[in-house]
């Protein structure tokens, strides 16, 4: 019965013992799928770490990829209201222009109408410088005639003083015969 019982303790132990092996075994497996498990974890935090950084990196890019629209779309709308400015400037510019050239169209048909009146009144100037001339020549005929109308005048007068004193040495010789007469009779 001893003999019995050592046999199948003696058994139960070959087994607890080839047990323990397999359980060694399992354990040492396990291990080694722990540490290769454990690798694979660090190898997923190095990779999660490094992505992350891209994420961490991107949204950098992006906050400055969004300033720079930001910056491009100001700039954009600057140049914009430059441009709406100067498209406005230059529809003031061609105003400016075109109220120019009505401008120098009139100063030109004005420069015309003034061009034809001075040569009206140069013309009159000359027509009046022509008859001024010949009043002029009339004027110095008749100045010749006045002076030589005064001479005969004067020799009228001086004639006719002559013949006035003739008449009267006529009148005295006749009233002189006549008192003569008067005493004869």
């Amino acid at each position: 019965k001893f003999k019995e019982s050592y046999q199948q303790t003696k058994a139960e132990l070959g087994k607890c013992k080839e047990d323990l092996e397999k359980q060694l075994l399992a354990a040492t497996d396990a291990a080694r799928q722990l540490a290769h498990y454990k690798d694979l974890m660090e190898m997923n935090q190095m990779n999660l770490y490094k992505r992350d950084e891209e994420i961490r990196k991107l949204k950098q890019a992006g906050k400055e990829s969004e300033s720079k629209h930001k910056q491009v779309k100001q700039e954009r709308d600057d140049l914009e209201k430059e441009n709406a400015k100067l498209k406005d400037d230059l529809t003031k510019e061609k105003e400016m222009a075109s109220s120019y050239k009505t401008k120098k169209d009139h100063l030109e048909r004005l420069k015309i109408d003034l061009e034809k009146q001075l040569k009206t009144e140069l013309e009159t100037v000359e027509a009046l410088k022509t008859k001024n001339d010949t009043l002029t020549t009339d004027y110095k005929k008749l100045e010749r005639d006045y002076v030589s109308s005064c001479k005969s005048n004067e020799e009228l007068k001086n004639a006719l003083k002559s013949e006035e004193t003739a008449c009267k040495e006529s009148k005295a010789k006749v009233s002189h015969l006549d008192m003569e007469l008067r005493a004869k009779t």
